[in-house]
């Protein structure tokens, strides 16, 4: 006799069947007829249902007995079946019973190009990440000793697929990090050149450069500006236009200085020289000339002419060729 099974079984003592039923067994007779019931101490629910099935379950199992004799293994499975049926057992049915199995769903040649282009992009990115943290490890300590690779013993005027296949994505893993390192590359380089283009553009004429003074020694107001307009006059004679430009410009800086406009300071740049004679257009006009010309040569790469001399030339003798201002201090 076992407690908690769900088949009837035959005791071959007395031919009585033992049915299990909750904390109730019930010892059947073949022909259908109980012999005796044992409950367990659990509530009157288990006697009531050890009571209705020996007044109306057990008519199937008579009837049962009756047509066929002793059961076989098929009454007993279905009696176990009815059973199983029962309101009590529902939840074990819907977890058990009654749980389909997981089917396989074959995704086609979409998913399978899907999964294969995924493995190869993880692949990219751990190759990536392997190289840089190649590349940060003798930073953070000393590499760990190799063993030494045991030789491969390869057959010879064989072809090895999965070395070959092997070998080909790591060259391709390699010339895409070459491709993306030389993207970067460019990219930075575009950046700094537009970065330097728009501050050209913005500082125009007004550059804070002090490459103009670079190798002054002494301040340009020492020196009187007809000095400066004949040093640009000899060095354009001898094609010089580059430092002849220079010199005007120099010439225009010391008038401003002997006028008494500003004071020399080292880091002076056009800006400020242009501020004190902002507000006298002729001589604002004269220097803004001749700095854009310097500017436009000595920043912008352009080749001095004779033409871009002549025009600075022509602005500083009408700006800056009077009679000089006597040096008073600021």
């Amino acid at each position: 006799m076992k407690r908690g099974s769900f088949h009837i079984v035959r005791e071959a003592s007395d031919s009585s069947a033992i049915l299990p039923i909750g904390s109730c067994i019930a010892r059947l007779r073949p022909d259908g007829s109980a012999i005796s019931v044992t409950t367990t101490p659990r509530g009157g629910w288990s006697l009531m249902i050890v009571l209705a099935m020996l007044l109306g379950g057990t008519t199937s199992v008579r009837a049962a007995a009756v047509q066929s004799g002793p059961m076989d293994g098929s009454q007993i499975d279905q009696v176990g079946e009815q059973v199983m049926n029962s309101n009590e057992f529902r939840s074990v049915r819907r977890t058990v019973l009654e749980k389909s199995p997981e089917s396989d769903v074959d995704k086609g040649f979409l998913g399978s190009a899907l999964r294969w282009l995924g493995d190869r992009i993880g692949d990219v990115f751990g190759a990536i990440g392997n190289f840089f943290r190649w590349l940060f490890s003798g930073f953070s300590g000393p590499k760990p000793a190799r063993t030494p690779a045991q030789p491969a013993n390869l057959p010879s005027g064989n072809w090895d697929w999965n070395f070959g296949l092997g070998g080909l994505a790591n060259v391709f893993v390699i010339a895409v990090i070459v491709v993306i390192v030389m993207v970067l590359i460019v990219i930075a380089a575009m950046i700094v050149k537009s970065t330097d283009a728009k501050k050209r553009n913005r500082e125009g004429l007004l550059s804070d450069s002090e490459d103009i003074l670079s190798d002054v020694t002494t301040p340009p107001g020492e020196l009187a500006a007809s000095t400066y307009e004949s040093r640009a006059i000899q060095f354009a004679s001898t094609g010089n236009y580059r430092a002849a430009i220079r010199e005007l410009l120099l010439g225009s800086m010391s008038w401003i200085e002997r006028a008494g406009l500003i004071r020399y300071r080292k880091g002076l740049t056009n800006r400020d020289y242009a501020r004190s004679v902002w507000r006298r257009g002729d001589k604002r006009e004269g220097y803004l000339t001749t700095a854009m010309q310097f500017e436009l040569v000595y920043f912008g790469r352009r080749n001095p002419t004779a033409e871009m001399f002549a025009s600075c030339l022509t602005s500083f003798q009408g700006a800056f060729h009077e009679e000089e201002a006597p040096i008073t201090a600021v």
